[in-house]
């Protein structure tokens, strides 16, 4: 039997141990609390860094919306440690000083992407003038995507419609840079319609083109002496082509694109498809045409141009740029295969034949022209497209001399335009905007291509 003071012993054994549980307990609560008033403190810390601190931009490694802000000494001290310097992300704003460590980091940004860099290495003045891109229309799996045009009226020989076709009314705004805009003034060339439809160039490297936030596009230049081959608006004063289209649609929210057909009288944008602008340009304004008897879409080819535009877009004109803009391996090696895939397709063909669609230049010759002569110039170095050089195929390259021989044709090359377009517009591609030198082809040079009929 247990005594009296083993009971007692007991009894103050248990209680010693309940109150140590209960000692136990309050300080697990108040270590808890205590780590949830520091969360939260730091949530809200967070929270007023990313409302006062913190810019939102998109990241041009990840493609992800995020922020941009200083770095404090310590944290500067992690980013050069980290050594994660990463260039591609070049939207620097006004206001930062050389020295500088930014860091830019995506919505979840105390994991996944986080970019550092220092403005010391990259000059604030070359970050601010260089532009966005076309990687604005990557889809999450990294593969380049690209949008349709909006604006789609067409013109008319019918005099009664709501853009007729008369001489002096229509201007085309291009860039030299741009083969889309290009197609448009080689039928311009082609047709005999320097005449009737003028036409302006933009500046070749893109630009802001409003302070009041971070577009950059197409800009014109002040004065006629600017910029070589560009000139300044003549019709409304635009200072860039997102001008034109603020100006035709208060509420347009697409892209600012070349070409674009517009409507003196009107003063509107037409249409800026240049698949649908060379349509008109072919048989619409013929009563007014030097060269109206030139029909580059005849009715009995159109099944086989729309057929070779088709696998031609696909693999070269649009092809070029989902090699360029892929952010991920696999979609670049998918867009390369294709893009190879059809120029030994063309290499074949143009074997047998003197154009792409037979022994007459059409449409579909043009449309595989603006691609190809921008080929070894950049794509090969800019794009990534450097399996083979378009030089390489001999068909391919004689096939090229031939069509830029045409009268007019020469004109609607401007490689320097081109060259410092692509390099200059594109920094998460070319971070410093370096233009190569070569290779400097004469495309004027004899081409064989007399061996076929015309």
């Amino acid at each position: 039997m247990l005594s009296l003071e083993d009971v007692v012993g007991a009894l103050n054994s248990k209680e010693l141990q309940r109150k140590n549980e209960q000692k136990e307990q309050t300080c697990e609560s108040l270590v808890v609390r205590g780590r949830t008033e520091k969360r939260d403190q730091r949530n809200k810390n967070r929270s007023r860094s990313k409302s006062k601190n913190w810019k939102k931009i998109k990241c041009f490694y990840c493609h992800e919306e995020g922020h941009i802000r200083r770095l404090c000494p310590k944290r500067k001290r992690e980013a050069k440690e980290k050594d994660t310097t990463n260039g591609d992300v070049a939207v620097v704003e006004e206001g930062y000083e050389s020295g500088d460590v930014l860091v830019v980091a995506t919505k979840n940004f105390d994991k996944q992407c986080v970019s550092f860099f220092t403005l010391s290495e990259f000059p604030l003045k070359q970050f601010v003038k260089m532009a966005r891109s076309a990687l604005h229309e990557v889809s999450d799996t990294g593969a380049f995507m690209r949008t349709a045009s909006t604006f789609r009226n067409f013109i008319s020989r019918d005099l009664n419609s709501q853009f007729p076709a008369e001489s002096g009314r229509y201007h085309l705004y291009i860039s030299y840079a741009c083969p889309w805009a290009s197609r448009c003034l080689a039928y311009l060339k082609i047709k005999g319609l320097e005449k009737a439809i003028t036409f302006t160039s933009v500046k070749p490297i893109w630009a802001r083109t409003k302070e009041s936030d971070e577009h950059m596009g197409w800009i014109f230049p002040a004065s006629d002496t600017e910029e070589p081959g560009a000139e300044p608006d003549p019709l409304i004063g635009a200072k860039s082509i997102r001008d034109l289209y603020e100006f035709a649609s208060t509420n347009y929210s697409g892209k600012y694109t070349v070409p674009v057909l517009w409507d003196k009288k009107l003063r509107t944008i037409v249409n800026n498809e240049s698949s649908e602008i060379i349509r008109m340009l072919n048989t619409e304004f013929n009563d007014i045409a030097e060269n109206a008897a030139i029909d580059l879409y005849p009715p009995e080819m159109r099944d086989q141009i729309e057929e070779t535009n088709e696998w031609v877009y696909l693999g070269i004109n649009n092809g070029v740029y989902r090699c360029g803009f892929a952010t991920k391996q696999g979609p670049y090696e998918e867009a390369a295969r294709q893009l190879y895939e059809a120029l030994d397709k063309c290499e074949e063909i143009l074997g047998k034949q003197r154009y792409i669609c037979g022994n007459r230049l059409t449409e579909a010759d043009i449309r595989l022209f603006v691609t190809i002569i921008r080929f070894d110039e950049v794509y090969a170095v800019h794009f990534k497209c450097n399996k083979k050089l378009l030089r390489e195929y001999p068909n391919l390259f004689n096939y090229l001399k031939d069509i830029y021989q045409i009268p007019g044709m020469s004109s609607t090359v401007n490689m320097q335009h081109i060259k410092r377009h692509y390099y200059g517009s594109h920094p998460s591609i070319n971070r410093y905007g370096i233009i190569p030198l070569g290779p400097d082809i004469n495309y004027s040079s004899p081409h064989d291509r007399e061996r076929f009929p015309a």
